[in-house]
């Protein structure tokens, strides 16, 4: 009943999107490990942004102990894919959005992305290492590492209060009212697919020949 009354009360809330020079993308990725209950799965978290505008965003759950590989490779994916969107905006609006990066608070994960490492433990996820280092390989994208209190995917897999939100507020370039309520969103949610057809002519000013 809280967490309704909370929604009801930030409906009129939005996320805003400004149009401005800074076009680079920056994505964020991060992962709990058996923190639900009480079924004890991970949640796993990642969204992507250019500039100061939140384009993209998904959390899920996941069996897995390696949490933070898995939702690092299910970033990779969607990057793939929104890189080609960028591609045609920028042979259209000639626009330089620059290197993606990819920003983890995750410096274990990371070492196994950059170096051929491999145990036990990562072997029965060896295909999406494996696919994420192909890729890093391949400079689709450059992985950073960030503190977890500046890892704007931490709302997403894991309960925040509102002063953990006020204390992010810098950081989001967003209405953070609104931005609560995507990390408690239905994890099988795509609303980021409506956003993103929506914001293209905010951020670029491309405007329709009506």
């Amino acid at each position: 009943m809280h967490l309704w009354n909370y929604v009801i009360s930030t409906k009129v809330k939005c996320i805003h999107l400004s149009g401005n020079s800074n076009l680079k993308v920056n994505c964020y990725v991060d992962a709990s490990w058996a923190t639900t209950i009480p079924d004890r799965k991970s949640v796993t978290g990642y969204l992507i942004m250019i500039g100061n505008n939140l384009i993209l965003w998904r959390t899920t759950k996941t069996n897995a102990m390696e949490a933070e590989l898995i939702a690092l490779s299910e970033l990779v994916k969607e990057v793939i894919w929104f890189k080609r969107c960028l591609d045609e905006v920028r042979n259209v609006q000639n626009l330089d959005f620059g290197g993606i990066v990819i920003n983890c608070d995750n410096q274990a994960g990371m070492h196994f992305i950059r170096n051929d490492v491999e145990n036990s433990k990562t072997k029965y996820i060896d295909v999406k290492l494996q696919f994420v280092r192909e890729h890093y390989k391949s400079h689709l994208f450059s992985l950073k590492y960030i503190y977890t209190k500046k890892n704007l995917a931490d709302i997403l897999t894991k309960r925040v209060n509102r002063e953990k939100i006020t204390e992010l507020k810098s950081l989001y370039y967003l209405y953070l009212e609104l931005f609560y309520v995507l990390a408690i969103q239905s994890l099988r949610s795509r609303a980021w697919i409506i956003i993103l057809v929506q914001c293209w002519q905010v951020i670029f000013g491309i405007h329709s020949n009506d």
